[in-house]
């Protein structure tokens, strides 16, 4: 989806949402691969529960060799941008088994 700041895609199967499994772990998987400089042929690869959901290809995310992948950040949150989207009770979420390849 396209926004006024740049596009947005999303993890989806048969045009629908891609949801974690309450009350268990889930595996989130997330590939990414650098494009050559200047070259529209970086990806990017997410999967949940080892189904994959999310391919895009073509992508040019540095235009010279000084630009890597340098940190990892990831942000969680309910959605939306007004009181409405706020769940309905207390909510947490649990983080275990990070590892980074290269």
């Amino acid at each position: 989806m396209k926004t006024d700041f740049g596009e947005h895609e999303f993890l989806r199967w048969n045009s629908q949402p891609a949801l974690l499994e309450c009350g268990t772990w889930n595996t989130i998987e997330l590939q990414i691969k650098m494009n050559a400089p200047d070259q529209s042929n970086g990806e990017v690869r997410c999967s949940l529960n080892q189904k994959e959901g999310l391919v895009l290809k073509n992508i040019c995310f540095r235009k010279t060799e000084n630009l890597k992948i340098d940190q990892l950040l990831f942000s969680c949150f309910m959605g939306g941008d007004d009181p409405s989207y706020a769940p309905s009770s207390y909510q947490f979420l649990l983080f275990k088994n990070f590892a980074v390849e290269y």
